[in-house]
């Protein structure tokens, strides 16, 4: 009777510990998942920028914070559309890294 109940007692630890280890890999996984998902907007929001400037760049008649504003303006509702979150400082950062690109490559041709 006692090896009987020992055996009970182990595959209840056993079965509970598979569970257990089941919830955390799920977990895992759909948390991964989430932020593979989280890259993949942001990378295409951030692809969607530099097409956002040069449509900006056409209209002589704003200057360079207003033309950030409308590339801004744009991309956020195009994120909008897409169901994205849309991240102002990482947009931002882009369009400033895209401008010192920018001029960097017209100093170097002067």
């Amino acid at each position: 009777m006692n090896t009987l109940l020992l055996i009970i007692i182990i595959l209840t630890v056993l079965s509970v510990c598979l569970m257990f280890l089941t919830c955390f890999v799920l977990t895992k996984l759909f948390i991964e998942r989430k932020n593979s998902f989280n890259f993949y907007a942001d990378y295409f929001l951030l692809n969607a920028v530099a097409p956002m400037m040069e449509i900006a760049e056409q209209n002589n008649n704003l200057n360079g914070e207003q033309k950030k504003e409308l590339v801004i303006k744009n991309v956020s509702i195009i994120a909008q559309e897409k169901g994205y979150s849309f991240k102002l400082q990482l947009v931002s950062n882009r369009i400033e890294h895209i401008i010192n690109l920018s001029k960097n490559i017209n100093y170097d041709k002067f």
